[in-house]
């Protein structure tokens, strides 16, 4: 309850019937536990991933590929059309 701001951490302290320090360090270990688990599910896959998760993530795996590959177009565009420009002479 007190995670949700209904009570303070004294009146937690005193519906548990333990000191305020307790709950701080409860409330400490939760958070510290939380965060780990959820760093840790990150790093080794261990989450479990939705059919909407997986289909999201193939493609924005395509996309970035296709981002890719229409960049290494556009360069290579440019840089025939910068060759071509230094080999033209103009004449007015």
């Amino acid at each position: 309850m007190h995670f949700r701001g209904e009570l303070t951490i004294s009146a937690a302290a005193k519906l548990a019937g333990v000191s305020e320090q307790s709950i701080g360090n409860w409330k400490r270990k939760f958070i510290s536990a939380g965060r780990e688990a959820l760093e840790s599910a990150s790093h080794d896959g261990a989450v479990h991933v939705s059919d909407r998760e997986r289909q999201l993530r193939k493609e924005v795996h395509n996309l970035k590929a296709a981002l890719g590959d229409a960049f290494l177009q556009l360069r290579a565009i440019k840089e025939a059309t910068r060759r071509d420009m230094a080999t033209r002479t103009w004449n007015p």
